[in-house]
């Protein structure tokens, strides 16, 4: 995420998960809190980003703000998180209708196997994304839905069109799990079939 800062050609680079943390110490900072401004200068300062987070950021806006906050906080805490130099944690999409909830007819039934496996990966530390044919909001209220909503970094619809140099099987190992294969492995095992080499 970049967000500008007073220098029309300087940008500031955040993660997003630090700019959400970041907003929110901003928004409940208080003459009595931690953040103190010194000046007026300071004080004009600190409302320019915390308007500049508020504009970049959609979660303040959304029901699930406080599990969407916590769970940028988790993934900041996390080993797993990206550094220089650091483990690099593995990317996950995962599917939504008959992975995580089937539907019949009207009703539906979560897959809870799948549910549980899909917060130990998050708690691992795998950055999961939550994707559907049926769309990206359609994803993103299942996830609510399902108490899963604090475990994806994204919601996304299913691609229509890949424009790569490689199809991803090509161009590095992309292993493809089925929900009842996956229900039934430990997150080590899950791990370990991900990073494995085609």
């Amino acid at each position: 995420m970049r967000l500008p800062v007073s220098e029309p050609d300087e940008r500031l680079s955040l993660g997003h998960d630090a700019a959400l943390l970041l907003f929110e110490m901003l928004s409940r900072a208080a003459p009595d809190g931690a953040i103190r401004p010194v000046d007026p200068a300071e004080q004009r300062a600190l409302w320019e980003l915390e308007g500049a987070l508020e504009r970049a950021l959609p979660e303040p806006l959304q029901p699930d703000y406080p599990e969407l906050l916590e769970a940028a906080r988790r993934r900041l805490q996390s080993p797993e998180v990206e550094r220089p130099g650091g483990p690099t944690p593995l990317v996950s999409f995962i599917d939504v209708d008959d992975t995580l909830v089937r539907s019949a007819g009207s009703k539906r039934f979560p897959m809870q196997r799948m549910i549980e496996r899909v917060r130990e990966l998050h708690t691992a530390g795998m950055r999961l994304y939550c994707w559907s044919s049926g769309g990206a909001e359609y994803a993103h209220r299942s996830a609510v839905e399902l108490g899963l909503g604090d475990c994806f970094v994204g919601f996304l619809s299913k691609p229509d069109l890949l424009i790569d140099d490689q199809p991803p099987v090509v161009g590095r190992s992309l292993v493809c799990l089925h929900p009842n294969e996956a229900s039934s492995m430990s997150v080590e095992e899950i791990s370990a079939a991900a990073r494995r080499c085609p």
